[in-house]
């Protein structure tokens, strides 16, 4: 799935959903686009070149084999890769010739190619030539053409495939005769979609009214919401919804157990609900269930659960409304981790609130901080990354910096010992990119190269062996 079609834990976001799309300056050849499936990950190099790492036990990687692999293995020779998608146990990829290809787990013919037998190579689906994006759901998969024309396959006991009927299917069948789909995004059990049009499309199960079309029934076909035609963008979580329109306004619909929608109560909504009145809303980061927000004109806004402060309003009661966080209005970028919220202000300084038992606030304390809590008196803070109970941070100096728990070496400064303020790792000025998982962390320096440490028991850090790692350890070469 893709990141907007991600399936939340109970307060995580999991590594099936990551795909990251790196930015590509570098002097020799790096990494472009990373996607990680359950426990796997597919990569693409600019020079076009597939790579995979990890847990391979239904051929996800696409090596020839069903052996794990802990380094970055090169699938193929092929050096025409264009975009990839990895589902739970399954791959899918689309070539710059518009081809499409899939491999690994097949039960519910989520592959395409006419069988339910698992492949360990990348397989040509059909010989068409026009295939233009992708998003692979948990068993199912979703694709558009360049047409415009709508095509699904693999599991559809919900109806998560859109084709009338509850049975899987193992091609790619069209969805009705329409030629003007613009985007998807595949859920757990549930598909969302935007035709040209601007009209919001969706499908599949629809027990917390997730679907949005004013009932709780599973739909088999796409249906449409509403008879709006500005939806912008869309982002298919487990059991809700939440988008933004294109004269920024909010809305949201689903499961609201804690007030995750925003609507003013908790309860489950099944038609899209608009969130407020305000028309500027800019971007979003959704957390395990609490929600950060910042409009146009720079302010922060928060609402959902809170039992560990991590709205930051100075309280632990979960708001079911958009809360504003003081009167700044100089918010740049949000970061909302299971518990606990990190940002950065457009002055480069860094922010940090809610639960902090193993330190990743960094603010040098175990007290829980409900409201923004200014970490440190540096101005130069670049990018940050929240792991599970870690953070990740770059100056704009390009060191390196990190602070929380670190009982899987996940900090990266040589030991195992939690740390509760920003500790600068290693004397490096070149780091670019930070990714932070569960207990591991990956980087990307100027120069293209990988770089993963902290926990490795499925060979998540690709550096040959399952052994944690507690400093940032290259993978591979540079020509990587």
């Amino acid at each position: 799935m893709p990141v907007s079609s991600c399936t939340p834990s109970r307060f995580l976001i999991p590594a099936c959903c990551l795909l990251l799309l790196i930015p590509t300056i570098c002097q020799a050849q790096c990494w472009q686009s990373i996607a990680a499936g359950g426990q796997h990950t597919i990569a693409i190099n600019t020079d076009g070149t597939l790579w995979a790492w990890g847990y391979n036990e239904y051929g996800q990687l696409g090596d020839g084999t069903n052996n794990h692999r802990n380094t970055p293995t090169q699938i193929g020779s092929a050096t025409d890769w264009q975009s990839i998608t990895a589902g739970d146990a399954h791959t899918i990829a689309i070539k710059t010739d518009g081809t499409l290809w899939a491999w690994g787990r097949n039960i519910e013919g989520q592959l395409g190619d006419g069988t339910n037998t698992d492949r360990n190579t990348p397989t040509q689906i059909g010989t068409a030539t026009n295939w233009q994006s992708i998003s692979a759901g948990g068993v199912h998969t979703i694709a558009i053409k360049t047409g415009g024309t709508l095509w699904a396959w693999g599991y559809n006991y919900f109806g998560q495939l859109g084709d009338g009927t509850n049975t899987g299917r193992n091609t790619p069948t069209q969805i009705g005769t329409a030629t003007n789909w613009q985007s998807i995004s595949a859920g757990g059990d549930h598909t969302i979609a935007i035709r040209t049009g601007g009209t919001l499309w969706a499908w599949g199960y629809n027990e917390y009214g997730q679907l949005g079309d004013g009932t709780y029934a599973n739909r088999k076909t796409p249906t449409q919401i509403g008879t709006a035609t500005n939806w912008q963008s869309i982002s298919a979580g487990w059991w809700h919804s939440i988008t933004i329109k294109t004269n920024g306004t909010l809305w949201a619909w689903g499961q609201n157990e804690y007030g995750q929608l925003g609507d003013g109560t908790n309860t489950n909504r099944n038609t899209p609900t608009q969130i407020g009145t305000a028309t500027d809303w800019q971007s979003i980061s959704g957390g395990g269930y609490h929600t950060i927000a910042i409009k146009t004109g720079g302010t922060l806004w928060a609402w959902g659960y809170n039992y560990f402060g991590q709205l930051g309003d100075s309280t632990n009661t979960s708001r079911n409304t958009p809360t504003q966080l003081s009167t700044a209005t100089d918010w740049q970028s949000i970061t909302a981790g299971g518990v606990h919220t990190i940002a950065i202000k457009t002055g480069g300084t860094l922010w940090a609130w809610g639960w902090k038992g193993y330190g990743q606030l960094g603010d040098g304390t175990t007290i829980i901080q409900d409201t923004p809590t200014h970490i440190g008196s540096a101005t130069n803070w670049q990018s940050v990354a929240a792991g599970d109970a870690h953070t990740i941070a770059i100056k704009t100096d390009g060191t390196l910096w990190a602070w929380g728990s670190n009982w899987g070496g996940q900090l990266g400064d040589g030991t195992y010992t939690d740390r509760n303020t920003p500790t600068q790792i290693g004397m490096a000025t070149d780091w670019q990119f930070v990714a932070a998982g569960d207990a591991h962390t990956i980087a990307i320096k100027t120069d293209g190269t990988l770089w993963a440490w902290g926990s490795n028991w499925g060979g998540q850090l690709g550096d040959g062996t399952n052994n944690s790692l507690n400093t940032p350890t290259q993978i591979g070469a540079e020509s990587y």
